[in-house]
């Protein structure tokens, strides 16, 4: 396997077409692949609600979202580690394209 070298950071990445049902997938998606931040795409939640992405988020992590504008698709969320002490920044929005 391919194992870090000195400090680091893992990164997991998920295309999740949805993470309304599958929170405990994430988790262990995360959990089992030692992850210091996850990155989510399509995560189809919209700002009309449904489950918080910090609720699906394994302990010690946090959570921040960019819901989709509108449609059904779209939609990206990040999930790190609280001890990376992660802070919101406003970032410049591109027309069709959603950013944290």
């Amino acid at each position: 396997g391919l194992e870090p070298k000195g400090p680091g950071c893992r990164l997991v990445l998920c295309n999740a077409r949805s993470v309304a049902n599958k929170a405990p997938l994430i988790q262990d998606l995360i959990v089992e692949g030692a992850a210091d931040l996850a990155g989510i795409t399509e995560t189809w939640l919209g700002p009309e609600g449904g489950v918080p992405l910090v609720e699906m988020c394994p302990p010690g992590f946090l959570a921040f979202h960019q819901p989709r504008a509108q449609g059904r698709s779209g939609g990206v969320g990040v999930m790190i580690r609280e001890s990376f002490k992660p802070r919101e920044v406003t970032v410049l929005q591109t027309a069709g394209c959603e950013s944290l």
